[in-house]
């Protein structure tokens, strides 16, 4: 009877050791899953808060490229104007060069006809006289505005320049602005090759090399690098060593553009 007993209090008091060492490998198994969880929403948190700063230093620079883009085109506005006005003024004193050029010939023509005894020598001299100074002056304005038009030209191909520089910032921010409200759904995955494919493409801001995250019920389960674009899909690489243990990319998952 007693050998019963003690064989029953030894199988009692093993197994006892065996529910409690399953017991901790569990409650240890829940603690890693704890800081894990701990580490992801500490890892969500960091994201979400740079790409707050991200969003409000892009949204600002688009704006100051803005107020630029409109003053390059207030410059180049300003600047055809005014060729515009020395382009109309040239032809004006061209045209009115043509005529005392005109009148010049006819009185050179003129003298030669006094010359052979048939008119006043004297006053067509003066009148010779004062219409070559008239022209030479007239000439010289003809010559000042050519420069000048030429360096209107010249300034207004550099606010044109100045123009599409300020373009290109404002459709990059207005492109970066895009990406940090950009989000999308993953639509295959390739466990083999390590790369999804995204319902995103570069009709809503999706470029190559964009970094992303994969969102699922809240929680970063990866990060993704955009590696080629369509224009309504696109293909990313899963970041190596991004992806936790046990975890897979799954379609349905939530992309989110998350910096510039």
């Amino acid at each position: 009877m007693n050998k019963i007993l003690l064989v029953s209090l030894t199988v009692v008091v093993s197994a006892t050791g065996v529910v409690g060492f399953a017991l901790k490998g569990k409650v240890d198994t829940l603690q890693r899953d704890l800081r894990t969880t701990k580490a992801d929403f500490s890892t969500t948190r960091k994201t979400l808060d740079e790409t707050k700063q991200s969003w409000m230093k892009t949204t600002e620079e688009l704006a100051a490229a803005s107020k630029a883009l409109s003053e390059e085109k207030d410059q180049v506005a300003a600047v055809s104007a005014e060729r515009d006005q020395v382009s109309e003024k040239l032809k004006a004193q061209a045209e009115t060069l043509g005529k005392r050029e005109g009148e010049l010939a006819d009185l050179k023509k003129a003298l030669e006809q006094v010359a052979e005894g048939t008119g006043t020598q004297g006053e067509l001299i003066a009148k010779i006289k004062a219409l070559t100074e008239e022209s030479a002056k007239m000439a010289a304005d003809l010559e000042e505005s050519k420069q000048v038009i030429a360096t209107l030209t010249l300034n207004e191909k550099a606010a044109e320049r100045s123009l599409a520089a300020a373009k290109e910032r404002v459709r990059h921010y207005e492109l970066n602005v895009a990406k940090m409200g950009l989000t999308g759904r993953v639509l295959a995955v390739d466990p083999q090759w390590n790369f999804v494919v995204l319902d995103v493409g570069d009709r809503k801001g999706a470029a190559v090399n964009a970094p992303l995250v994969v969102s699922r019920n809240g929680q970063n389960i990866a990060r993704l690098k955009i590696k080629s674009v369509e224009s309504g899909q696109s293909v990313a690489d899963i970041v190596p060593n991004s992806l936790p243990n046990g975890q897979t990319v799954q379609p349905g998952d939530e992309v989110v553009f998350t910096q510039l």
